[in-house]
């Protein structure tokens, strides 16, 4: 019974270990492709809209409207309460929030 209980946590350990190395891949992946969208953002001069479509999108784990999104993918709904720091940012610097429009 020893034996069998040492086989298994052997097999344990090695599942953990290539479940780490999944999640690395996985994070790797991801962050090579969210690169690649930014560039692409970039180089061709694309907005918020253009990339998410137009309208009021909503948020679904929140159930609020979306009224603007950045390129890092913040989002402001541009109503009462408090201002996001993107946005105080972005005015601070002199920039156009309806750029950002969804």
């Amino acid at each position: 019974m020893n034996a069998d209980k040492q086989a298994l946590d052997a097999l344990k350990a090695q599942k953990a270990q290539i479940d780490a190395q999944i999640k690395a891949q996985e994070a790797a992946m991801l962050e090579g492709v969210i690169a690649q969208v930014r560039n692409t953002v970039r180089e061709f001069g694309l907005t918020p809209a253009q990339v998410f479509g137009s309208g009021r999108a909503s948020i679904a784990k929140k159930g609020k409207t979306v009224a603007y999104r950045d390129d890092k993918g913040n989002t402001w709904s541009g109503g009462r309460g408090r201002v996001p720091d993107w946005v105080k940012s972005l005015k601070a610097s002199g920039g156009d929030i309806e750029k950002f429009k969804v």
